[in-house]
């Protein structure tokens, strides 16, 4: 995310220009290169009509460039919102986009346990059950998250108007949910899913409790069967290890994650119970050590 400051000229500009085309100009890429939506310009407009000026808010990676918001100088407070779509427990941690800093997080069960304990019964619910995928995206954002984004707010002083960027992570069944996508196809051999890419979409379009044109990024999943959460941890937050990680084995239990690293008869587990159930990777024994990983591992054949 991108912040800007933006100053409107006091004569008539030649060639005549707009709020966004002004703020484009300050930003790479060329003014053509950049959108914005209804909600953000009249932000704009707002900010640059009270006071000729105005601090944006802008999202450029991927090949996506939005103005995500505006406000004006001095009243900036920007904030940024990790989500841990976790099948039985959700958490959420409030960032100060400025500096990076933790302001605070909240977590709760997730509601969607109602429906089934498993994203097994989760994927039949969404299926069989008329309605039944638009109750679990409801379950998961109304009812669990926006809770939790509300608490996290409220622990650091702040408002969820002030979060302009969601970041999202889980398994895939869990990110198909929450983006209200059909998981069906992840359930049935060949485990395919409808994207492993996802769409940038707004918080409005979600129902999400955070600015409305908040961008919300929704992590890759590796394969339908692998999701975002395992790509999260390792591409962005990085795996324990003295040559780092070099690729995803599989899963754990429901919420364990293997990675595989460079080093000579490594394996490093980010999971919370390893060797208990495994997907992919046939491991026979893996014990915790106290740095929270596997250091004993029989491959059984695996080169590890």
């Amino acid at each position: 995310m991108r912040f800007v400051s933006v100053t409107a000229p006091a004569e008539f500009p030649a060639p005549p220009s707009s709020d966004l085309e002004l703020a484009a100009k300050v930003l790479p890429f060329g003014p053509a290169a950049w959108s914005a939506r209804p909600a953000a310009m009249r932000e704009l407009a707002g900010a640059l009509g009270a006071s000729d000026a105005a601090v944006v808010a802008a999202w450029a990676a991927d090949g996506h460039r939005e103005l995500v918001g505006a406000r004006p100088p001095g009243d900036c407070g920007w904030l940024g919102l990790a989500a841990d779509l976790g099948t039985t427990t959700m958490v959420v941690l409030l960032a100060d986009l400025a500096d990076g800093r933790i302001l605070s997080r909240a977590s709760d069960y997730n509601a969607q346990m109602r429906c089934g304990a498993d994203v097994a019964s989760r994927i039949t619910w969404a299926e069989e059950r008329p309605g039944g995928l638009e109750e679990l995206q409801r379950l998961a954002v109304r009812v669990t998250i926006n809770p939790l984004i509300e608490t996290a707010c409220r622990a650091a002083g702040r408002e969820p108007s002030d979060v302009v960027h969601v970041i999202a992570a889980g398994n895939s069944v869990m990110e198909h949910l929450f983006l209200g996508l059909p998981p069906s196809g992840i359930g049935r051999i060949p485990f395919r899913p409808v994207a492993r890419r996802y769409p940038m979409v707004s918080a409005g379009e979600l129902g999400l409790m955070a600015r409305a044109t908040a961008l919300v990024e929704v992590v890759p999943s590796l394969t339908g069967h692998v999701g975002g959460r395992s790509d999260g941890r390792c591409g962005r937050g990085g795996a324990a290890g003295p040559a780092g990680p070099a690729c995803l084995a599989g899963h754990w239990h429901q919420r364990g994650n293997v990675v595989v690293g460079r080093a000579p008869a490594s394996m490093y587990c980010r999971g919370r119970r390893p060797g208990v159930r495994r997907r992919g990777l046939d491991v026979r024994d893996a014990r915790r050590s106290r740095r929270d990983r596997a250091d004993r591992v029989d491959g059984g054949g695996f080169p590890v």
